[in-house]
């Protein structure tokens, strides 16, 4: 299993990427990623292990997890929420916008706005990962079984908002730079927000296919793991139901992903 450090840890703790938008996740039950990630669709497993802070991290991807060719549903019911999350743009939060004012490398830069498009939600059942259990890759049901063994509580993602990002960049009124400079600023900006392959113009940063909310369902990781009957540790307190990661908190998140 290759584990892909992501740098600037604090990031994940200080940026929102839309507060707007997060609201509304919340609103409708679902954990905000902060920032956005490529990582975490429906299908993937993931571990929990602190509190405070929530600590989470990937076990496998959907891809070991249920199979190569597993595609989640796309949910017929969700056009007035993800309408309603694609209406507009958010400024980054104030923390984060401190972190790029104290950065030189980013002096010129006034605001930054960020807006979900093209959102779509997916969705698993409980016949969904029945039917794909037998494509698991056995390396990742004995990553899920070591994960367990060690005392970690496992759960699957079974929906996510997925959709592109669009962040725009106004410059300071005596920014005095051509259009080479902002470029050459917006990649590495690109860069903080996490976006490994973006697409730029002179003043927006576009990622596509982000992940900006979850939900996930303990009883969908357990299906087809026989040892998910042995007793689990107590979930947080503010966990409900099946959900082991509540919609309150912005985890912590350690990427892993699977050997290819």
């Amino acid at each position: 299993m290759k584990v892909f450090k992501m740098g600037l840890v604090g990031l994940l703790l200080t940026l929102t990427a839309c507060p707007g938008i997060g609201q509304l996740l919340r609103m409708y039950g679902y954990t905000e990623l902060r920032p956005p990630s490529t990582f975490f669709a429906p299908g993937t497993m993931v571990w929990v292990k602190s509190s405070n802070p929530f600590t989470a991290g990937i076990i496998c991807t959907q891809g070991t997890s249920l199979g190569p060719n597993f595609v989640p549903m796309q949910s017929p019911t969700a056009d007035a929420q993800l309408t309603k999350m694609s209406s507009g743009s958010f400024e980054l939060d104030a923390q984060y916008m401190d972190i790029v004012k104290g950065d030189v490398a980013f002096a010129a830069i006034k605001s930054i706005t960020a807006q979900i498009q093209n959102p779509v939600l997916y969705n698993l059942n409980d016949v969904d990962v029945m039917d794909n259990l037998s494509n698991r890759d056995p390396v990742c049901a004995q990553a899920i079984a070591d994960r367990r063994a060690a005392g970690y509580k496992v759960t699957m993602i079974s929906s996510a908002i997925m959709g592109d990002a669009l962040y725009t960049v106004t410059y300071k009124t005596d920014a005095n730079l051509d259009v080479e400079a902002k470029l050459a600023m917006l990649q590495n900006l690109a860069l903080e927000l996490k976006i490994t392959e973006a697409t730029l113009t002179q003043d927006t940063i576009q990622g596509k296919n982000l992940f900006w909310g979850i939900m996930d369902d303990k009883y969908l990781a357990s299906l087809g793991d026989q040892n998910a009957v042995a007793p689990a540790p107590t979930p947080p307190s503010n966990a409900t139901g099946n959900r082991i990661i509540p919609a309150d908190v912005t985890p912590t998140l350690v990427y892993t992903a699977d050997a290819p």
